[in-house]
């Protein structure tokens, strides 16, 4: 699959290159759904790669469904150029209402694969980007394979590392840790102190009469009695 993807990913970014795909619906038809077939996907299965999918009053461009009606990954397919701010505002949009674990927004040229249920703004909930101009043309199969294979999904492992971890947690792990004083390797935080930090500054308990206040059961109460 993956050779064959690469070859596919090579004519296809001489196309983009001498301007061939103009409109959404070309790039649509002519660069998604390629790459879709060749990943896998039974892309004349309209119950499994849903075209136009509905989501309330809106319509996103495909959701990729497993099981067959199940939408697992929505795609929004913009112009070439066009997969900005405004296009991940509109993709996230649908994301929510409909709770898909995967969101992928691509203009053909470049794709971006996020998880939409991570914490922080867009950029921060973007795990992948793959520019098939730009990028090796191995790697960038290889990628799109690891991210958005057929058989993954079918499997219930899409978006999931080996471990069955989600690869977002993984992207995670592979992030700087900050030095807090504390030493703590789960203190990564370099925003914010974490409660062994501030311990170890004051040398000081909190008054009793501080946890008193709060309710037994409260994320604070076992914070500040260092449990």
């Amino acid at each position: 699959m993956s050779q064959q993807l690469t070859l596919t990913i090579k004519d296809l970014a001489k196309g983009i290159a001498a301007g061939s795909f103009r409109s959404e619906a070309e790039i649509s038809q002519g660069v998604v759904k390629r790459i879709l077939h060749d990943l896998g996907w039974p892309v004349f299965n309209m119950q499994v790669v849903a075209p136009e999918f509905k989501i309330g009053t809106r319509k996103v461009d495909y959701a990729l469904c497993q099981p067959p009606g199940k939408a697992a990954v929505l795609m929004e397919v913009k112009d070439l150029g066009k997969a900005d701010g405004k296009g991940q505002k509109q993709l996230f949009e649908y994301c929510f209402h409909q709770g898909v674990p995967i969101a992928v927004l691509t203009d053909g040229r470049t794709w971006s694969f996020f998880f939409p249920a991570g914490q922080g703004n867009y950029q921060e909930r973007l795990f992948a980007k793959i520019d098939l101009l730009d990028d090796d043309h191995r790697d960038g199969a290889a990628r799109l394979v690891r991210y958005l294979d057929w058989r993954t999904s079918s499997q219930g492992r899409l978006g999931k590392g080996r471990n069955g971890t989600t690869r977002r947690h993984a992207w995670r792990n592979t992030r700087p840790r900050s030095t807090h004083p504390c030493g703590e390797s789960s203190c990564w935080d370099r925003n914010r102190s974490c409660w062994s930090c501030s311990r170890k500054k004051s040398r000081a308990r909190p008054e009793s009469d501080r946890i008193s206040s709060l309710p037994p059961s409260s994320f604070a109460v076992r914070r500040l009695v260092g449990k």
